[in-house]
């Protein structure tokens, strides 16, 4: 059984990488501020996350996504949809959840990945 973990160390990983697909874990702004200022955070660490294990946002197959409040979801949904592009919508799940008041969203992704990674 091959499952490759980014990073390699530490509680959790941010991805693990088995058969194919990558399973990625929840993640949180690092900076304060409106909902669509946190979502592109997340998105951007995504983008580094991406960028390291060779992942593409149109192989995104599922966003989970946790909302603080669901009254800015419309402020969440258009920082998506400029980020995955409407060709390119996964599945996806959206619900309100309680998070610390300072995070405003979760986002956790599965995406599938090309072989050799």
């Amino acid at each position: 059984m091959n499952i490759s973990r980014y990073p390699a160390s530490g509680t959790q990983a941010k991805a693990v990488i088995w058969n194919g697909t990558a399973y990625c874990a929840g993640l949180t702004a690092e900076n304060s501020g409106t909902m669509a200022e946190q979502t592109a955070d997340i998105l951007a660490q995504y983008d580094r996350l991406f960028s390291e294990i060779g992942i593409h946002n149109e192989a995104i197959v599922m966003a989970n996504t946790f909302l603080y409040d669901m009254n800015d979801g419309d402020a969440y949904g258009e920082v998506w949809k400029a980020w995955v592009g409407a060709e390119n919508a996964p599945a996806g799940v959206c619900v309100q959840a309680v998070l610390p008041p300072e995070k405003k969203i979760i986002i956790s992704l599965i995406a599938t990945v090309r072989p050799g990674v």
